[in-house]
């Protein structure tokens, strides 16, 4: 540091130094000169690009940026989608699926369709409902009949 301070009393209190000895002082030097000259010619082209190739450039990154904003935004909205789909779909498939009367009527024997069907007959009064699911029981028994429309 103080070798370096004698040469140029501007430096500043740290400053980056290179050890070098002799049997790798001829390739560090050559290291340096290439980095020289690439920093000599990185700065060259920055400086001699004009305004209007540098704005060129810019509205060519912002359009391929936007045109990847857009890309992604369509991506994510399609996954949506499709996700929707999918748990429409699966809330569809566990709801339980409406009974028509008839087929009730048919089915009266199982526990399940007698307990809907009481349930869904409860306007009457639970006991005409029962009355009445009990003698459609009794004549499917009897008949093994098949109600049908009139």
């Amino acid at each position: 540091m103080l070798k370096a301070r004698e040469i140029e009393p501007n430096l500043p209190d740290r400053i980056r130094v290179f050890i070098l000895n002799k049997k790798n002082y001829d390739s560090v030097i050559k290291q340096l000169e290439a980095i020289a000259k690439l920093e000599k010619i990185t700065q060259q082209s920055h400086s001699d690009r004009t305004t209007s190739e540098q704005q060129d450039l810019k509205d060519i990154q912002i359009t391929n940026l936007s045109a990847k904003l857009e890309d992604s935004q369509q991506a994510i909205i399609d996954r949506i989608d499709a996700l929707k789909t999918t748990i429409i779909n699966s809330i569809d498939s566990k709801m339980p699926k409406p009974l028509p009367l008839l087929d009730a009527f048919n089915q009266i024997l199982d526990k399940q369709v007698y307990a809907r069907l009481l349930e869904k007959m409860s306007f009457l009064g639970k006991k005409k409902a029962e009355k009445i699911i009990e003698q459609l029981k009794e004549e499917k028994k009897q008949n093994n009949t098949h109600f049908s429309s009139f």
